[in-house]
């Protein structure tokens, strides 16, 4: 599942590097020395080296990790998400506690001392425990 996304990901980051090196930006430093002889005419180029150590490692970290990128992270606040004047759409809200916690990995509770005061506050501990 991952190959095609850390394959991806390494190759756009060789194009950059690639590109961070030219003469244009040259953002990166560059510092390996080449000779070549074109029709007898000695020439010099540098070239830079930090794909070679850049690219594998993008390549492990997104085959590794790739797949935590893709799971969406959803927050449920509930002094956010349950109206607080509206009694009708506070009630829609509150009874909607129990399904959204049920497809829940965990529950952070801000604990105050008036959070027992609030009853969907009681009713989300109790909904999350049961």
């Amino acid at each position: 599942y991952n190959m095609p996304a850390a394959a991806a990901m390494s190759w756009l980051t060789a194009v950059l590097v690639f590109l961070l090196q030219l003469d244009v930006v040259s953002a990166l430093p560059r510092s390996m020395h080449l000779e070549a002889s074109h029709g007898g005419e000695l020439q010099y180029y540098t070239v830079g080296y930090h794909w070679m150590f850049i690219c594998p490692f993008v390549f492990l970290f997104f085959g590794i990790f790739w797949q935590e990128f893709q799971r969406p992270r959803m927050v449920f606040a509930d002094k956010f998400c349950i109206h607080q004047t509206d009694p009708e759409l506070k009630q829609a809200g509150i009874r909607g506690i129990a399904g959204f916690l049920r497809h829940s990995e965990r529950l952070v509770v801000l604990w105050t001392g008036s959070y027992f005061e609030r009853l969907w506050c009681a009713y989300e501990l109790v909904s999350w425990i049961y």
